[in-house]
């Protein structure tokens, strides 16, 4: 019979065992594309929802579905046993999937940021934008130490071998968090919202205390920090930034923010023989925010000098490396 509402109209007068066998065999194509969401319903109420995703992926841009359509085949097939078979366009499918609702109207962001995370581990090897998930992030400080404890396991945990799903999500998290690039409390300007800011953080640390992952919870909250952008004054960190350090105490939160501010460098390029003197010139401008920030922000300032050491140290091993270099041209 061929897979049409002609077939399924007249499917309807037999017993539900027939009506089982007939969408458990059924190949994943319609005849008509208008026909394409009447069988990813049956297929969700048969438990197929992959190939639901599937048969809707095929069809996408002729019936052009509603978000919330997507969003419920997303969902059911996060509850479904994958099929071996369909492993190879799995990843397409909901690629595809995620960058139509991506452009849909009126969506529900969380719900799409929850599905997106579930499925984050298909994307472990791919370049794919996670603003959604950056955003969620920034406005649900529980949803941010729900990644943080994906990641990294509590103060009083053994350490534990992982199953290959628990090891993917982890590794995903991990690299959500390191991607994770906006600032709680950012408002539609670009500017932050101090009190917002605060509020956010008092929320995730009291979370990540619970948890007993403060620690490196704090340096998570560290690394976000550091993408706070300058102000008109240039001052970095940023007074936001300052002020907050001053207020929570938290060594750890500098750290991240020192270690972020670090990697932030990337990659560099210098005459083999030229030495440090890179390094020495990032080390004289931390220097000289430090000084900048003694009085109003003694911590930070503190911080800054630590930065600077840091810098110092790098400066003196490449020359010694420079001088290495010469003696043996």
């Amino acid at each position: 019979m061929p897979p049409s509402a002609q077939t399924w109209d007249r499917l309807e007068y037999f017993d539900n065992s027939t009506v089982d066998l007939y969408w458990a065999q059924f190949a994943g194509w319609v005849g008509d594309a208008t026909d394409c969401l009447r069988a990813v319903g049956q297929l969700l109420v048969h438990r197929r929802a992959w190939q639901a995703l599937e048969l809707l992926t095929f069809y996408l841009d002729a019936v052009k579905p509603e978000a919330e359509i997507v969003m419920n085949v997303l969902e059911a097939a996060l509850n479904t046993p994958l099929n071996p078979s369909m492993s190879q366009s799995l990843l397409y499918n909901v690629s595809q999937l995620f960058t139509y609702l991506e452009h849909a109207q009126e969506i529900d962001e969380e719900r799409l940021a929850r599905i997106e995370w579930m499925l984050l581990p298909l994307f472990r090897y791919e370049s794919r934008s996670l603003k959604i998930l950056h955003r969620l992030i920034a406005e649900d400080p529980e949803f941010f130490v729900d990644i943080v404890s994906t990641a990294y396991r509590a103060t009083d945990e053994e350490p534990r071998t992982l199953d290959e799903l628990e090891r993917a999500r982890a590794e995903a998290a991990y690299h959500l968090l390191k991607s994770a690039n906006r600032v709680p409390g950012t408002q539609d300007d670009g500017t932050i919202d101090s009190a917002r800011l605060s509020e956010w953080i008092g929320k995730a640390r009291r979370l990540l205390a619970e948890r007993k992952r403060l620690e490196i919870g704090d340096q998570c909250i560290g690394c976000i920090l550091q993408r706070v952008k300058l102000g008109d004054d240039e001052l970095w960190p940023p007074r936001v930034v300052c002020e907050l350090l001053e207020k929570l105490h938290s060594d750890d939160i500098e750290l991240g923010l020192e270690i972020a501010e670090h990697n932030a460098r990337g990659v560099t390029w210098r005459n083999p023989t030229a030495g440090g003197e890179q390094e020495r010139q990032i080390m004289n401008r931390y220097l000289a925010q430090a000084r900048n920030a003694q009085l109003r922000w003694p911590r930070t300032a503190r911080m800054l000098r630590r930065i600077a050491q840091a810098y110092a140290s790098e400066a003196h091993m490449n020359d010694c490396e420079a001088e290495l270099r010469e003696d043996s041209l």
